[in-house]
């Protein structure tokens, strides 16, 4: 494991609050359900008036005000992409770190893993330490990008800051229906052209199995530095 990988794992770079004792990491479930109306920290997020029955996608959790943007920057894409089939969708979303933007559709020209998580959902906090580590590792043969879902922003950004991935914010789910989840965590691997060509739905089963998958799917071979 990485020094990075160590440092996450052992809970330095999570905010102190949210961290997961021993005893939560093993009731850990493989994926959690969409949020429903609570925030990482466990206290209550204000639905907005007229919205749906429960069961039904979150509302997008009010902008909080912070101050400087934090995190890793996002990857280059194109903002006007060819959609291609079965590939990722053209949606633009707000990076958590200090930008730019990203249209998913739009990262094309390098394998891509693309993770979606969010703070509130322990699988997602749990297997984080195994993404984090395949993106220090990859450097410029693949893009690792997480798209934080149904999640209070604040949240999300000191969570995305910390965990040393680039994250694009997606509030209303968007992403649901294209990206094809439920709820997170779900880990697409996607071909250079765009093509999704695997989904690992719930946590990944650990570093290695990620990394052969990578392999298996993408072509690419990350080994540990």
């Amino acid at each position: 494991m990485t020094a990075t990988a160590t440092a996450i794992a052992t809970g330095a770079w999570r905010p102190g609050a949210l961290a997961l004792g021993a005893a939560a990491t093993a009731l850990l479930v493989s994926a959690c359900g969409a949020q429903n109306g609570a925030s990482a920290a466990g206290s209550p997020v204000a639905p907005e008036a007229g919205t749906a029955e429960p069961g039904a996608a979150a509302p997008a959790p009010a902008v909080t005000s912070v101050g400087d943007r934090v995190g890793v920057p996002c990857p280059a894409s194109n903002p006007n992409p060819r959609l291609v089939p079965d590939g990722l969708p053209g949606i633009t979303l707000e990076c958590l770190g200090p930008g730019p933007d990203v249209n998913l559709a739009g990262l094309t020209g390098t394998p891509a893993v693309i993770n979606v998580w969010a703070s509130w959902c322990p699988p997602c906090r749990a297997e984080m330490p195994d993404i984090a580590a395949l993106a220090a590792d990859a450097g410029d043969s693949l893009i690792v990008l997480g798209v934080d879902v149904q999640d209070d922003r604040t949240a999300g950004m000191e969570f995305a800051a910390q965990a040393p991935i680039a994250s694009v914010y997606d509030p209303n789910s968007s992403t649901r229906a294209t990206l094809g989840w439920t709820g997170p965590p779900i880990t697409l691997f996607v071909a250079a052209d765009g093509t999704v060509v695997h989904r690992t739905y719930g946590a990944v089963a650990d570093g290695q199995t990620l990394r052969a998958d990578v392999k298996r799917y993408l072509g690419v071979e990350v080994s540990a530095q």
